[in-house]
């Protein structure tokens, strides 16, 4: 949704929502933009394969990519409309590298709006996760907690499920702690 704003509201932004494997997010993560996030909107317009990707009546577009290898970086250096992203929304961080998130804060430089943004949506992972060391111990980012019965989209006996968890699972998707075996 967030995305979605920025681009509605900012003309000519460049968004990414990436993930490491571009093909995971077909069934999933499009899926649910194109039903719910945007929806029917008639500002916006859907370009399929190979570009997946939203365009804007306002000039902006919103683009799915993956960076599952040195290729899919390097792309990276010539994306955007002008070879720049305002926006961009990891999805499923703990799977990206820290060269992954490098490669993308390399390319904020986009100038629709008066600020720029990376997202990491993400679970919990180990405590020696990059992202925990240097993101959020390192004080690099900024930390919103949200569990599973804040997001209206889930149904309520999904907090049952969870509630059933033990050990790690429990630790990370419930308690929402950085902790490993």
């Amino acid at each position: 949704e967030k995305n979605h704003g920025y681009c509605l509201k900012y003309s000519g932004a460049t968004a990414l929502v990436v993930r490491k494997v571009k093909t995971s997010m077909a069934a999933g993560t499009i899926l649910f933009y194109r039903r719910t996030d945007i929806g029917a909107d008639p500002s916006v317009r859907w370009i399929d394969s190979p570009k997946n990707r939203f365009e804007y009546r306002n000039g902006s577009i919103l683009q799915f990519i993956g960076l599952l290898d040195d290729d899919a970086r390097e792309n990276l250096k010539s994306i955007g409309q002008d070879g720049s992203v305002d926006i961009c929304d990891m999805v499923e961080a703990t799977q990206f590298d820290e060269e992954d998130f490098n490669a993308l804060a390399a390319r904020m430089r986009g100038k629709a709006a008066p600020w720029q943004q990376i997202m990491l949506e993400c679970n919990p992972d180990a405590p020696t996760h990059w992202i925990k060391r240097r993101l959020i111990d390192g004080g690099e980012a900024s930390v919103y907690h949200a569990s599973a019965i804040d997001n209206p989209h889930n149904p309520p006996s999904y907090a049952e499920w969870l509630a059933r968890l033990s050990g790690i699972d429990y630790q990370r998707l419930v308690l929402g702690k950085w902790v490993q075996a």
